[in-house]
């Protein structure tokens, strides 16, 4: 899940690249957790498949990325430690 340049500047690279279970396993591991992953039944109108396309931020917005997914979730982690 490591991207180049601090994660996205490739921009041929469309959508983030892994799923909802590869992002939840990151978690579980970076935090030591020795939580399960719960499935449930999705709702019936929700995508079987989400692959976010960042070109319009970046052409309208001239905005991008600047963490890498890895370096975002050490810091999302740190800042719930204390709250949990």
């Amino acid at each position: 899940m490591q991207y180049e340049k601090k994660g996205f500047s490739d921009r041929r690279r469309r959508f983030f690249g892994f799923s909802s279970k590869q992002l939840a396993e990151k978690v579980l591991e970076m935090t030591g957790s020795k939580s399960d992953i719960v499935y449930k039944p999705l709702p019936a109108d929700d995508p079987t498949q989400r692959r976010p396309v960042i070109d319009l931020a970046i052409e309208k917005l001239n905005w991008k990325p600047q963490i890498a997914l890895e370096e975002g979730l050490k810091k999302t982690i740190e800042y719930f430690k204390p709250l949990v």
